[in-house]
């Protein structure tokens, strides 16, 4: 009996001894088609990571993979869709027609503020209950959008809707292009990447994107005259593949949350804002940029193109079951409680 008891006890005091192994570290791959010091790498997508990894305490890695290094930027979507990537950054103005909910958020003159704070709060509220739902292929981490995109020409001084006519622009999305038709414009669709070639060898005259990344994308040189009045919204997001968001743990899952939805749009909103406001003072006449504002009666005109351009979206939208017109004014009831 003694030696049994003996026995019970060294084994009691042996599973004492034994210590729980560490969860096994995950690294996932990171898949991004800018360049690898570009700040909405540096700035945005690595903190991101850094903090979920931090939150984990190290279960949770990230591998970047910049540079479209795992395909062109176009094919990212499809990337993290089928598992080769677990996360993107994508520009959703690259799926236009696929996730019409989402498409509408680019619609021109529907914010009104300039902040990329204020409207990627915004952006993220309105795809948490409109987005996510659409995007039933990928898990939405958080979406982002810029200050405010508007037009940048070469040679020509926009200061009538007339001015647009003619001009071939590098538009940044479907919607963009189909705005830009209808007044005259003729949209040329490239990627970003390769738009500092085509404006310097005159395959285009213009561009648009926001104020800063005419300086990210080192386009300064290139383009001298910009347009001030704030246009579109584009939408940017983080992804997750939905089998590996599926994967993680409970406190991973809770950690990946944390530093994803309102939180990390609001953080990347930021980032944008005081860039912005550092570009704008690079950017200045001593340097050679002009700048030039619309009249009210010509902002009329882009906004009755862009109706047009949302008519086409209701009828769309309609085919598939869904209510444009309450869709459209939760993203302004949005707009307005954030911009009273």
């Amino acid at each position: 009996m003694m030696k049994i008891r003996g026995l019970c006890l060294g084994l009691a005091g042996a599973a004492a001894l034994i210590v729980a192994p560490p969860a096994i570290a995950k690294t996932l791959k990171v898949a991004h088609f800018l360049p690898p010091t570009h700040w909405i790498a540096t700035k945005i997508m690595e903190p991101w990571a850094k903090s979920v990894t931090k939150a984990t305490n190290g279960s949770l890695k990230f591998q970047f993979y910049p540079s479209g290094q795992l395909g062109k930027p176009v094919q990212h979507f499809e990337l993290v869709e089928k598992g080769i990537a677990d996360v993107i950054w994508y520009p959703m103005g690259y799926k236009t027609g696929r996730y019409p909910s989402i498409d509408v958020a680019e619609s021109w003159l529907l914010y009104k503020s300039t902040s990329s704070t204020v409207n990627s709060r915004i952006l993220q509220r309105y795809l948490d209950k409109h987005g996510r739902s659409e995007l039933n292929t990928v898990h939405l981490l958080f979406g982002h959008t810029q200050p405010p995109g508007t037009l940048h020409t070469t040679k020509t001084k926009i200061q009538t809707i007339g001015d647009i006519k003619g001009l071939k622009v590098r538009s940044s999305s479907v919607w963009n292009s189909r705005v830009l038709r209808l007044v005259g414009g003729a949209p040329v669709n490239i990627p970003l990447t390769e738009a500092y070639n085509a404006l310097s060898r005159g395959t285009v005259d213009a561009i648009t994107i926001s104020l800063e990344s005419v300086v990210s994308f080192k386009l300064e040189k290139v383009v001298k005259y910009h347009l001030e009045d704030p246009l579109y919204g584009g939408v940017f997001a983080m992804l997750m593949n939905k089998k590996t968001y599926a994967g993680l743990t409970a406190a991973e899952k809770a950690a990946v949350d944390k530093y994803s939805g309102v939180y990390a749009a609001e953080a990347a909103g930021k980032v944008w804002d005081a860039l912005q406001a550092k570009y704008r003072k690079v950017l200045n006449e001593k340097n050679g940029h002009v700048y030039s504002s619309l009249k009210p009666g010509e902002l009329k005109i882009l906004a009755k193109a862009n109706d047009a351009v949302l008519a086409e979206w209701a009828k769309e939208m309609r085919k598939r079951g869904k209510n444009p017109e309450a869709i459209l004014a939760d993203f302004r009831k949005f707009v307005a409680a954030e911009t009273k």
